[in-house]
């Protein structure tokens, strides 16, 4: 785990391909490019200066969000994406890039759905009742509840997870306090601005007043100009 809240795992399967996987809880208007970018690091950081393409195996970014996308809403949980030819959508370009996003909180679909949602509660609370109870039925949540045991073991680990937490906690706080401030600003500087406004009208309604009354009493523009410092055509057309 590094860098906390932005890499969680990475792995290789079959000492080959490269795999993130990243929870992430921060809602982003910017996920997709950030999704984008921190794949395009991974895949581009396989090669050293010198070496050649042949090198490049395939990268596969695993990205759960806690806040989901607008234009997937229609979508299942699980969605995968790589690059396709535009008009038949079948015709792969290639295989070395991969992309699955996982929104934790849709409500499933399809079967496929609901065995997702499985885990994600196991991500959620992997020491609840509910867990304990799927893992008496479900072979691999078994082994996934003994090794998370053994990982909360280790002391380094488990002080790691608590930074992370701790890091995107104090994130979501600032950005919170963040938004509020600045709300709280707009809304003094729109009165603030409301009330400068509403004072020069009010000066200025005095001063037309003002000019009425010596324009009557037979004094010429330039010594009203000088006594009001309006310019010489807001006199005139008074």
């Amino acid at each position: 785990m590094t860098r906390y809240g932005i890499i969680d795992i990475r792995a290789k399967i079959n000492n080959k391909n490269e795999v993130d996987v990243e929870m992430q809880v921060a809602d982003q208007s910017n996920i997709l490019e950030r999704i984008l970018f921190y794949w395009s690091r991974m895949y581009t950081k396989q090669i050293e200066k010198g070496e050649d393409y042949t090198l490049l195996n395939r990268c596969i970014s695993v990205i759960f969000l806690e806040h989901g996308i607008a234009h997937l809403q229609k979508l299942p949980i699980h969605t995968k994406w790589q690059i396709k030819e535009s008009k038949n959508g079948k015709i792969l370009l290639t295989d070395r890039l991969e992309i699955h996003i996982i929104e934790i909180e849709k409500e499933p679909k399809s079967e496929e759905d609901k065995e997702i949602k499985k885990w994600l509660t196991f991500f959620k609370n992997p020491y609840g009742e509910e867990i304990r109870k799927m893992a008496e039925e479900n072979e691999k949540i078994k082994v996934a509840l003994e090794g998370l045991e053994k990982i909360n073991a280790d002391k380094e680990k488990v002080r790691i997870a608590e930074l992370r937490e701790k890091y995107i906690l104090d994130r979501n706080t600032e950005i919170k306090v963040a938004e509020a401030k600045g709300k709280q600003e707009g809304m003094v500087l729109g009165e603030k601005r409301g009330r400068d406004i509403g004072k020069k009208e009010g000066i200025y309604s005095e001063k037309i007043e003002m000019v009425k009354k010596m324009k009557q009493k037979g004094m010429d523009v330039k010594t009203i100009i000088e006594l009001t410092e309006l310019t010489e055509e807001e006199v005139k057309n008074i």
